[in-house]
């Protein structure tokens, strides 16, 4: 046998042998040295692609194009060492894209595979040299095609995970900007706030109680009380029980503190059953009375299979929703009625407050007003000690003209004056004529200054587009309650005191005086907040605690249901 034959049986065997190795897929980084990779042949291999660049196997061609247009016609992934890291970690986040509520199927991941599978290892050995000699562009362009697929999954990943639509323009080209350079790893675009990494862990419990059977239903819709004693009770017991005994089997935990002890009767709706339903109750911010009504069994009913539904929205909701990620911030948790000061990125201070009531108050001039809190995210610029009311005129309109006509001087008697704004004229509601009342000129009432003030002892000002804000109140009695969605929209808090303690101790411009001072009087002051505070309310009905106890909260405003329709509009 010739050489010349032995070197052609040689050179076809070890063909067949590299692209048996080629399917037997692992890392990235393990398969291909970058040291050992001609850049100047993989540019000239990308070129003609993204002249004419195909939308076979890309989801955003054009845009996949743009960045190697921005970044000189560079390999992205493939020609270094810590873009291989990268594509590893990529590659990886897809396949594990269903722990944060994301469906792989988005990404087309068997395209990816055939591209990744296609590329031959690099050659380290004698045999694996001699094995390639010739195929060197054949190599360039399995790289290059990969690099393309990565990017491309790069680009749609990153943007699933940092809310960014085709409808953002300027977030489109930021996106693009970076990864142009150097493209952080693909987990760095996710949020970085605690509760987005706690929602991931529960998701994956819940599913496993899901796929387990979950908990039985409830039959009907009528209350169940104490003493009440039937079938209904018993499945009402076993509810509880379900989810308890599951948590725990799948390393949850439960916040039901009851669960495993004695019980005479099943049927009987005793008073440990009461607790458990309050404390149910409770941790869903509905009035934690003990009692089964209508509201707290449509609760109870939603499935395990709706609460792994409710989890994955929440984090679409953190990825979509602004950010705050600042160590020192408010946040106001809409559905559960509470706001938490953070320092140093750990929540010090949680108080109680009042939201909207999210009820159709009233009708003005053809608009219908509800009683929402927005979700928003503003900086708190100074507090008001001791503020005024300015009224909304459907305010005044709707409810206190009616308090007016019904009892007379009721309007002098709480401290109501009418103002001119822009000058300094002002004077008692009683000397305004009927003709302002039934007339359709504009009206301007404000609140003096006092303890009766609808706000309070101070207000806290984040100037936005729904007028709402931060404030005391002088009815306090609404704190007492699980569910408090009472107000028109801005939110009441419940010790505003130290919460302004807190705002003014970091303060860089002094207040005008002591707190404590300013408040023993009805004279107004304003305290500004440098450098300014961020605040988000935000709208989040699942929340988990710090022992990893999974707060369901009930959809305040029904927006829940709106937000699965408008995402699925903007995907």
């Amino acid at each position: 046998m010739t050489r010349l034959r032995l070197l052609a049986i040689t050179l076809f065997l070890a063909t067949i042998y590299a692209d048996s190795r080629a399917l037997a897929q692992g890392r990235l980084s393990d398969r291909v040295n970058p040291a050992k990779i001609d850049a100047a042949l993989l540019s000239k291999e990308l070129a003609p692609r993204l002249v004419s660049i195909s939308s076979a196997g890309l989801l955003s061609p054009l845009r996949t194009a743009e960045v190697y247009r921005r970044n000189g016609g560079k390999a992205i992934f493939v020609g270094s060492t810590a873009g291989l890291a990268r594509a590893d970690g990529l590659v990886a986040a897809i396949k594990e894209a269903r722990s944060q509520g994301i469906d792989p199927a988005r990404y087309r991941p068997e395209a990816l595979d055939s591209a990744l599978g296609a590329i031959p290892e690099s050659p380290d050995s004698w045999w694996d040299r001699l094995s390639t000699m010739g195929r060197a562009e054949a190599q360039a362009g399995a790289l290059v095609n990969a690099d393309l697929v990565l990017t491309d999954r790069y680009l749609a990943m990153a943007a699933d995970l940092k809310g960014i639509t085709d409808k953002d323009s300027s977030a489109v080209d930021s996106l693009v900007r970076v990864t142009a350079g150097e493209a952080p790893p693909i987990e760095a675009w996710a949020p970085e706030h605690v509760q987005y990494k706690r929602l991931v862990q529960a998701l994956a419990v819940y599913r496993q109680v899901a796929e387990a059977g979950g908990w039985p239903r409830i039959d009907g819709s009528e209350k169940l009380v104490k003493g009440n004693r039937g079938t209904r009770v018993g499945q009402l017991r076993a509810r509880l029980d379900a989810e308890a005994r599951l948590l725990k089997q799948f390393g949850g935990m439960s916040a039901d503190t009851l669960y495993g002890g004695s019980v005479t009767d099943p049927l009987l709706f005793d008073a440990a059953l009461k607790k458990r339903v309050a404390d149910f109750q409770a941790r869903a911010a509905l009035e934690n009375d003990g009692v089964a009504g209508k509201g707290t069994l449509a609760e109870m009913n939603l499935s395990a299979a709706d609460r792994v539904r409710q989890i994955e929205r929440t984090l679409e909701r953190w990825r979509r929703g602004p950010r705050v990620e600042a160590d020192r911030r408010l946040e106001v948790v809409i559905p559960g009625m509470w706001l938490d000061l953070y320092e140093e990125g750990k929540p010090v201070l949680t108080l109680k407050t009042v939201v909207g009531s999210g009820r159709e108050s009233a009708e003005w001039k053809g608009e219908t007003s509800v009683a929402h809190t927005p979700e928003l995210i503003d900086e708190i610029e100074r507090i008001e000690i001791n503020p005024k009311w300015h009224i909304p005129e459907i305010i005044i309109r709707t409810e206190l003209l009616a308090k007016e006509k019904k009892e007379p001087g009721f309007l002098d008697k709480g401290g109501y004056e009418w103002y001119e704004p822009g000058t300094k004229k002002f004077g008692p509601a009683s000397e305004l004529p009927d003709s302002i009342w039934t007339g359709k000129k504009r009206l301007f009432l404000r609140q003096r200054s006092g303890d009766a003030n609808a706000l309070g002892k101070m207000k806290f000002l984040f100037p936005n587009p729904y007028a709402v804000y931060l404030h005391d109140t002088p009815d306090k009695k609404y704190f007492s309650r699980t569910r408090r969605a009472f107000s028109h929209g801005c939110v009441r808090v419940q010790n505003p005191t130290v919460l302004a303690e807190s705002l003014l101790a970091h303060t860089t411009t002094p207040p005008p005086k002591p707190l404590a001072q300013m408040l023993k009087t009805s004279t107004l002051y304003v305290a500004p907040i440098t450098p300014h505070v961020p605040i988000h309310l935000l709208y989040r009905t699942t929340w988990v605690e710090g022992d990893g106890r999974v707060r369901f909260l009930s959809d305040l405003y029904g927006w829940d249901a709106a937000f699965d329709s408008l995402t699925a509009e903007l995907k």
